[in-house]
């Protein structure tokens, strides 16, 4: 348990624009390989928007381990975050969606399949909505 908190308080959490340095190193999963992307749509951001994942590209790197969208609750925001994670997720690493609710289930299934030759795709529910862990393979 106690390694768990130490490996949330190392992890980054950028919002958009960044906070954060983007240190990270494709050697494997240690407390600084992971970023989540957290917008803050009220200041101004936008998930739904190529611009904001544009901008972003500019101040991250590449190769990271954990990838974790906590942003908008909609299809299409999360879509757009995770084509962009795509891109940025070390082979072996992986991408986390959560906060998918049950009406919007098929569409990331649907995404489960389409990739499933280039990532392991898992749709788990371990509260009230649903998460896709992808790993890349």
């Amino acid at each position: 348990m106690e390694e768990t908190l130490q490996y949330k308080a190392l992890a980054q959490r950028l919002g958009i624009p960044t906070t954060g340095t983007g240190d990270h190193h494709p050697d494997g999963p240690q407390p600084s390989h992971a970023l989540t992307i957290k917008t803050d749509h009220s200041g101004g951001t936008d998930q739904t928007e190529q611009k904001t994942f544009d901008e972003l590209d500019l101040t991250i790197g590449k190769d990271f381990y954990l990838l974790i969208d906590d942003g908008l609750h909609v299809p299409n925001a999360k879509l757009r975050s995770f084509a962009f994670f795509m891109t940025h997720v070390q082979q072996g690493g992986w991408i986390i969606v959560e906060d998918i609710g049950e009406a919007a289930l098929s569409v990331w299934m649907c995404v489960s399949s389409i990739l499933r030759d280039r990532f392991d795709c898992y749709v788990i529910k371990p509260k009230s909505a649903y998460m896709l862990c992808a790993r890349k393979l």
